[in-house]
């Protein structure tokens, strides 16, 4: 099996587990938890030092575990996320943690009902700009919309969505070129 594959089931071991979690507290949000998750990870990618510590095969399990203890109290992780990386960390696989808590959001966002859309921008958007475009994306696909916002200069204006393999191009880029077909063609 894959690391992709082996990331891919932990991960959905977790979701899996914030959506019990959540049937037994309803007050306990599972996106909020899983924050902790993506609070990790940046952890690890801001000190070098503490991401080889965690993967380093010459530290002992327990280390690793009062490592991950501390981290998760200072960043005020949730305890299912707390014992998740336990279980990455006793059964040597915390290298595969960023993957798996990519793989983790796309599952809790279908669980949830949400669609991903990569949202590119040619310059930054309001809160009401995106909340218009994700509300329009979510009637045209009939979920509920989650942007991931990418800037990209050359579009000179406009948005490009991308929801699954379909792309919206309302570029001022792309409105260009289509006008430029449309020349050449006669």
């Amino acid at each position: 099996m894959t690391n992709t594959g082996i990331a891919s089931r932990y991960a959905e071991a977790l979701v899996e587990a914030l959506i019990a979690n959540q049937s037994a507290n309803p007050s306990d949000d599972p996106l909020v938890i899983l924050s902790g998750l993506n609070d990790f990870v940046a952890a690890l990618s801001e000190s070098r030092d503490l991401d080889l510590v965690l993967v380093s095969p010459s530290v002992s399990a327990e280390r690793k575990r009062a490592v991950i203890a501390a981290l998760s109290d200072r960043l005020g992780i949730h305890r299912l996320v707390r014992n998740f990386l336990f279980v990455l960390s006793d059964h040597r696989r915390l290298m595969l943690v960023r993957e798996a808590n990519q793989v983790a959001g796309v599952v809790l966002d279908e669980k949830l009902g949400f669609q991903r859309a990569v949202l590119t921008i040619a310059s930054p958007l309001s809160e009401d700009e995106k909340n218009q475009i994700a509300g329009k994306l979510g009637e045209i696909t009939g979920k509920r919309i989650r942007l991931n916002l990418e800037l990209d200069l050359s579009l000179v204006g406009g948005v490009v969505a991308r929801v699954g393999s379909t792309v919206y191009d309302g570029s001022v880029r792309g409105q260009l070129e289509v006008i430029g077909s449309r020349l050449a063609a006669g």
